[in-house]
This record gives C-alpha cells, sequence and structure tokens, in this order.
C-alpha cells in the first residue's frame, strides 16, 4: 500500500499530520510519501524521518500515481483536494454530482463511507493518531472501492463514491474486503485498533424508488448509518 500525505497541513497542523503519517509506518507493506517542504518536516519530524520514509517538495509534485512509468505528476489544481488524504474535497464532490446529467441517472450507484470513532481516537489518542486513522481508512477505502469510481472525502470522517460500474453485490463482496483489510492492518496499538471501523452503504439509482440522483445518495447514506448501528451493537466493550 502506498500512502502519500500533504505536509503541508491544510486545515491540520503540519506537525500533527506528519505524526500521523509516521505512526502509520510501521505496519507491513505500507510506503510512506511527505509532500511539502522538507524543512518543515523533518522539523516536525524531530530532525529526520525512518528509513523508507520518503519526502518530496510539494511544490513540484502533488501526485503520486500508481503507474510506476508515471509515477509522479503535476496537478495543475490542488485546492481539489484534501490534504491528508488526497482526495478531492466536498466542493468538487458537488460539483461533479450535480453535473451528471440525467441519462447516466441508470448507470449511477452511489456509496457513503464512515470511520466509527473518530472523534473518540482523537479525545483518547490524540489527534495525530486520528489523522492516522483518516489516512490509512481513506487509503483501505481507495485501494479497494477506488478502481469503480471517484472517490471523495466529504466531511472530516466521511467519503463517498460516484461510480457507473459498482453494482450491490460487488459491493457487498468488496465491503467484506476493505473490513477484512482493516481488521488484519499491522503496527497499529491494539487500543486504538479496536476503536476502527468503516460503516458503508450503497444505492443503485431505481426509478421506482429515486426521482433523482439525491434520493439515491440518500438511501446509501440510510444504509450507511444502519451499517455504523450494527458494528456498533457487534463491537465488544460498547465502543
Amino acid at each position: 500500500m502506498r500512502i502519500i500525505v500533504d505536509a503541508m497541513g491544510g486545515d491540520n497542523a503540519p506537525e500533527a499530520v506528519v505524526k500521523g503519517a509516521l505512526s502509520v509506518h510501521g505496519q507491513g507493506g505500507v510506503e510512506i510519501i511527505l509532500a511539502g517542504r522538507e524543512e518543515e518536516i523533518l522539523a516536525a519530524a524531530g530532525g529526520s524521518v525512518p528509513a523508507g520514509v520518503q519526502v518530496v517538495d510539494a511544490r513540484e509534485v502533488i501526485e503520486i500515481c500508481d503507474d510506476p512509468a508515471t509515477a509522479f505528476k503535476r496537478k495543475k489544481d490542488s485546492s481539489v483536494t484534501v490534504g491528508l488524504t488526497m482526495l478531492k474535497n466536498r466542493r468538487v464532490f458537488e460539483a461533479d454530482f450535480q453535473g451528471i446529467p440525467e441519462h447516466k441517472f441508470e448507470k449511477c450507484a452511489i456509496a457513503m463511507f464512515d470511520l466509527n470513532n473518530l472523534k473518540k481516537v482523537n479525545d483518547l489518542f490524540g489527534h495525530g493518531m486520528g489523522d492516522c486513522y483518516i489516512i490509512t481508512g481513506s487509503e483501505i477505502i481507495r485501494d479497494v472501492f477506488g478502481e469503480f469510481g471517484e472517490i471523495y472525502r466529504i466531511g472530516g470522517d466521511e467519503f463517498c463514491l460516484i461510480s457507473e460500474r459498482i453494482t450491490s453485490r460487488v459491493f457487498q463482496e468488496k465491503e467484506e474486503d476493505m473490513c477484512r483489510r482493516l481488521e488484519s492492518l499491522k503496527g497499529i496499538q491494539t487500543s486504538i485498533k479496536e476503536y476502527m471501523q468503516i460503516a458503508s452503504g450503497c444505492a443503485v439509482f431505481d426509478r421506482k424508488m429515486d426521482r433523482n440522483l439525491q434520493d439515491t445518495l440518500g438511501r446509501a447514506d440510510k444504509q450507511m448509518y444502519q451499517c455504523k448501528k450494527r458494528q456498533k451493537e457487534q463491537k465488544t466493550g460498547g465502543v
């Protein structure tokens, strides 16, 4: 898994962002890339970063692509992304969502995701670990569902997928894969890991139930909150 982190900070202090990213570094198979001003990153990291962590200049490199042949790609407008996750933000989501033409509604599915207990992680373990949770959770969502469409970070702990290629059956299969990946994470303290859950829900546009895609989104959101409720009821210790 490759995680790129905007260490310029965005809405978060750069120190918290860097510490959150470095706390993920201990996970097996995770490559961390910090994009920002090198002197600021090193200062936030205490003078140096661990071996295997890359520091790149955010003024030159904004997005790292999956294709090794085009590993570094300039992004003309970095304002469309959210700092910690480098996913497109709510402003872009709303523009893209409203811009879907009606003749494409029949192909559309909307999936919603929520990081359970983020506030508790922040309160109990500090915002650095909360950032670690956001980074890790968003990367798992992107790894599992990114092939099906665009993923947006639409809130502090909420994400949304707009897809023309996913079915309810495939979503359920991928949902199980997402949960397995989260449960199998290495390098995170057990006391923190037990709070980490990703609630999710998906709805495919249906003329019989939906007047428009806003109705589809509402059904996906409702399913996500039902999932969240089930997860919290199943979790031992009442987390």
